[in-house]
């Protein structure tokens, strides 16, 4: 039998809620670079085992048939994240480390990658340190397999992606009101049976988004870039939306795995030139 040594991988990365950082090899027991084959890490705390995995504390997220709903503040609070694995240590193993969403879907695991590292050669632990068994795994930073940093976001591999555009002041308000208007844009899971209604929340309330009581989740996620400097890149969608204010140019972005199981798009009092909607599909494709 060829020798075996189980070596813990360890790293620091910054999760959202329901993210999960995982690792990805050229071995079997990395997945062969396949990403349906990660290996997840958990936080080197137990105490925080969960923290960064939305709600059921178990690094997934229960998706019965589709899509749930919530929002994806940033967790920190131990950024080291760590997993041990018996690695054959009569060869190199190449390897990256990647952040995703972790579901599961009719009993089958769905992993969704949000960002993953890019350099052009992966992290190589060869085997002579898997041979020595005085060689300790070092604590490693995503996105540093060099000095320079270089992480990018992922593909579409099991999910797709809707994007709604909103331009030429789509958004007429038919009776003015004091203050500042934002806009949010909320998906509905049409397979999900209605839940009775919950009690009217008062605008003083901290928290407004009624799918959020509902569910608790952090799927699907729904991602906002506005034109204009600094906003011009995605990020999730704030608890109470973004300030809306005359000539802006919003695009929201959601991913979901059945965009056929969410409701049509539909805004109240706009011009139809003014709002566009695109579909990119999923594809499938490899990690190394």
């Amino acid at each position: 039998m060829a020798p075996c040594r189980a070596w813990e991988f360890r790293v620091t990365c910054d999760l959202a809620v329901g993210e999960t950082a995982c690792v990805v090899g050229s071995v079997p027991q990395l997945g062969s670079w396949r990403l349906d084959g990660a290996v997840e890490l958990k936080p080197s705390d137990p105490a925080l085992n969960g923290v960064n995995s939305g709600s059921n504390g178990a690094g997934s997220h229960a998706e019965n048939g589709a899509n749930g709903s919530g929002n994806g503040a940033t967790t920190a609070d131990n950024p080291e994240q760590r997993t041990v694995v018996t690695l054959p240590a009569g060869e190199d193993v190449h390897y990256r480390y990647c952040v995703c969403v972790i579901l599961m879907v009719e009993g089958q695991r769905k992993v969704v990658i949000r960002r993953w590292e890019t350099d052009i050669a992966p992290r190589k632990l060869t085997a002579a340190a898997l041979q020595d068994e005085s060689c300790c795994s070092p604590l490693e930073q995503f996105g540093h397999i060099t000095p320079m940093r270089h992480v990018d976001k992922g593909w579409l591999n099991v999910e797709s992606v809707v994007q709604l555009q909103l331009y030429n002041n789509p958004v007429e308000l038919w009776k003015k009101r004091r203050g500042k208007y934002r806009l949010k844009v909320t998906p509905v899971n049409l397979e999900k049976k209605m839940l009775p209604e919950p009690l009217m929340i008062g605008e003083e309330s901290s928290e407004l988004d009624v799918q959020a009581l509902r569910r608790g989740k952090a799927w699907p996620i729904m991602e906002l870039a506005v034109m204009a400097e600094g906003d011009n890149f995605f990020t999730q969608q704030e608890q109470f939306g973004r300030e809306y204010e005359q000539n802006d140019f919003f695009t929201f972005e959601c991913h979901m795995l059945r965009p056929e199981t969410i409701r049509s798009w539909y805004c109240a009092g706009t011009t139809w030139d003014a709002v566009t909607a695109t579909l990119w599909q999923r594809s499938e494709a490899g990690l190394c």
